[in-house]
């Protein structure tokens, strides 16, 4: 029983760390990593996916010139829009 709650407890202290290691390796939206064009949204996906995205705001994009597609992240905007910098 000790070993069980051991792993359990492991598991519980390292998920966060792979979940954030899995979340910063994704591409930035929206250019596609392959070719560097604008990708749109891909709506299709398991439940799983669609709770993911809720939770993390990444999003199923997928480009329409060479056919990557994938799961992306937004990265956020330094500087306000029209801002003149």
């Amino acid at each position: 029983m000790a070993l069980i709650l051991t792993t359990v407890a492991i598991a519980a202290l390292a998920a966060p760390v792979f979940a954030l290691h899995y979340l910063t390796r994704l591409p930035e939206a929206p250019a596609c990593p392959t070719c560097r064009r604008i990708t749109t949204r891909h709506e299709h996906g398991a439940g799983a996916d669609r709770l993911l995205a809720v939770l993390s705001t990444t999003q199923v994009r997928r480009c329409t010139v060479c056919g990557w597609q994938g799961r992306m992240r937004w990265r956020w905007a330094m500087l306000r829009e029209g801002s003149g910098r």
